[in-house]
């Protein structure tokens, strides 16, 4: 069983939960709910000494290893909450910005609002097989996703229910596909679509304690998970643009210094750019954010991972929708 600090109820409380993935699942609620958290509030960059605070970032823990087995499915690759991911991923992409809009703070990129029907995809293709959470953790559709969720705390929560964060370059191909999607609903960023553009973001600090709640209530923009029917991943995967950022894992990098570990991939209800593509490896694995949550991901069950083809990226190539994208 493992503490976590969510925000995820109606309400936007600020909650001790306790979770039990077997609790969950029979009871199909969000999420258990326990006392309000009263615990001082530390800087994001270091750890409370308490049981249920993560471990400090210059300690280097070891991967988190599921702590339990993931229950097969009585038939399928992928448990019912996840969908399966299978295809071949590029590794090097660019994709060309016809129409853009300036940047919501000075040095920040700008956000492309259309991009050209053509993608330039390089390197030897990687074979990919594997589950993703249809939904944002806690992975039950209507409830709110959860933020101000620390890289360690979310890799924790993962294990729990036998699964593990995606690591960086599977979320990118579950968002993209193999046409290689600029955004999971093809090239233009439709307004309407996906929980995006809903207003500016704002920092909340402290990031846990007892004036939490209000501090959210005033710039959380988060709708609940599936809400937007439009925003389906090639895959299946819903919202992996906009509504919160999530953390991923890029194991090449650092958990104690620049580039991190501890990933932000995609983006949040702001006016961020949120591309397939997008990755923030500035934040150490303490950091919590109002606008950053997670979901999970999983091997798949059946045949094992696919051999690799030899086959390379074609240089500049149009790109072709799946069937229902624009």
């Amino acid at each position: 069983m493992i503490a976590l600090v969510f925000l995820g109820s109606a309400g936007v409380a600020a909650l001790l939960f306790a979770l039990d993935a077997r609790q969950r699942r029979t009871t199909g609620a969000s999420v258990p709910s326990g006392p309000a958290e009263q615990s001082p509030a530390p800087d994001d960059a270091s750890a409370a000494a308490s049981p249920t605070a993560p471990p400090p970032a210059s300690a280097a823990p070891r991967p988190v290893r599921s702590a339990r087995p993931l229950e097969r499915p009585e038939e399928g690759a992928c448990p019912r909450d996840m969908v399966l991911v299978a295809g071949e991923h590029c590794p090097f992409v660019a994709h060309r910005c016809t129409k853009s809009r300036p940047p919501a703070r000075p040095g920040e990129p700008a956000t492309c609002e259309k991009f050209a029907n053509e993608v330039l995809c390089e390197g030897a293709l990687i074979p990919m097989r594997f589950c993703m959470d249809r939904f944002e953790y806690p992975n039950v559709e209507r409830a709110l996703p959860a933020v101000l969720i620390s890289f360690e705390h979310a890799e924790a929560a993962c294990a729990a229910e036998g699964k593990r964060l995606c690591a960086a370059r599977e979320w990118a191909f579950a968002c993209e596909g193999e046409a290689v999607l600029p955004y999971p609903i093809g090239l233009e960023r439709t307004a309407s679509a996906c929980n995006w553009d809903a207003g500016p973001e704002a920092r909340v600090v402290p990031s846990r304690g007892p004036t939490v709640e209000r501090a959210v209530a005033k710039v959380d923009r988060r709708a609940p998970a599936g809400e937007r029917a439009g925003c389906d991943s090639p895959f299946g995967a819903r919202d992996l643009a906009g509504n919160v950022a999530e953390w991923v894992v890029e194991p090449i990098n650092s958990r104690t210094r620049h580039p991190f570990a501890s990933v932000i991939a995609g983006g949040a209800w702001g006016k961020g750019p949120g591309t397939c593509r997008a990755l923030d490896d500035g934040h150490p694995p303490l950091h919590r954010a109002v606008t950053v949550g997670f979901r999970c991901c999983a091997d798949a069950f059946g045949a094992g991972p696919p051999r690799a083809t030899g086959r390379k990226g074609a240089g500049l190539v149009p790109i072709v929708p799946p069937r229902g994208l624009p």
